[in-house]
């Protein structure tokens, strides 16, 4: 295997342990101890956490390495309001073309990959291919936090669906109405969230 299939393998492996909280938040990834268990040698596993911070789903810590970062509650308060304000922006062209989404990456079919789905459908709407980008880097950085949502909200799939009804039928108000409702649920819950992501909860 070339080197760089190998690091294409680890990365795809590491992101989906972290999106998945397999490897928790705050946890430390030293490449010479990830190495063996990646089959592989170090240098891969130190490229693929380098991609992973450019993304922002690893972080490096000055003398300590890299590690998952810790959602705080002000940072998750900000990636939901970024949420919406690219949602918003996207609804906010004139055309909502009808498009069929590819299949986006599936982690364990839960709330977490069925919300970047809808999210997804609503990138693309959009001909910009930074909208799209956009929305695919806050789908990954929410992931963790979209996985607790079920826990604290009892109509969780029930408003996934009518968040999907509405954009099936390109109700713009109707969805623009119910995105805002969405997110300011959320950004309620921010401290319950935050607290089951904590590493010693």
């Amino acid at each position: 295997m070339s080197p760089g299939m190998t690091m294409e393998r680890i990365y795809e492996v590491l992101k989906a342990q972290i999106l998945t909280g397999t490897l928790a938040a705050g946890r430390r990834l030293d490449p010479a101890r990830l190495a063996p268990e990646l089959h592989a040698s170090t240098t891969p596993v130190r490229d693929a956490l380098q991609r992973l911070v450019g993304e922002r789903l690893v972080e490096t810590w000055p003398h300590e390495g890299f590690h998952v970062p810790i959602l705080t509650e002000p940072s998750l308060r900000d990636l939901y309001a970024w949420n919406l304000d690219v949602a918003r922006l996207i609804l906010g062209t004139r055309r909502m073309p009808l498009i069929d989404p590819p299949p986006g990456r599936q982690i364990d079919g839960g709330a977490a990959d069925l919300t970047a789905g809808f999210f997804l459908r609503i990138g693309l709407l959009s001909a910009n291919f930074e909208h799209r980008h956009a929305i695919a880097g806050i789908n990954d950085r929410l992931a963790t936090a979209r996985r607790i949502e079920p826990e604290l909200f009892a109509d969780h799939d029930s408003e996934l669906a009518a968040l999907d009804a509405a954009l099936a039928a390109r109700d713009r108000p109707t969805l623009q109405r119910e995105l805002i409702r969405y997110h300011r649920r959320r950004i309620v819950a921010v401290p319950a969230i935050t607290a089951r992501l904590r590493p010693d909860s």
